[in-house]
């Protein structure tokens, strides 16, 4: 079975170590020209830290806001606002 999201509003990518120089360049371009994205979130493998690239609708200019420790991230397409410590504390938690 074939999943596809259809004119996504909200994408979240989590780097690795092999992938993130690509995650952070080449893929955040190819994913900012989807016309009906509004917001990407980074989720870093290495710290608390969450970076939020962000147009509002009808718009080809994007801004970037990092939130760390501490810190609530702010997804203007969704009116609402993560928690970087949680998200931190649940990604360490053990399967």
């Amino acid at each position: 079975m074939r999943l596809r999201v259809l004119n996504p509003r909200v994408l979240v990518e989590v780097t690795s170590d092999s992938t993130e120089d690509y995650d952070r360049g080449e893929k955040l371009e190819h994913y900012q020209q989807i016309p009906s994205l509004e917001t990407v979130v980074i989720v870093s493998h290495r710290e608390p830290r969450l970076d939020v690239w962000s147009r509002p609708r009808d718009s080809a200019t994007w801004s970037r806001e990092t939130s760390i420790e501490g810190q609530m991230a702010t997804l203007p397409a969704l009116g609402c606002a993560l928690d970087v410590d949680a998200i931190w504390a649940a990604a360490l938690e053990p399967a």
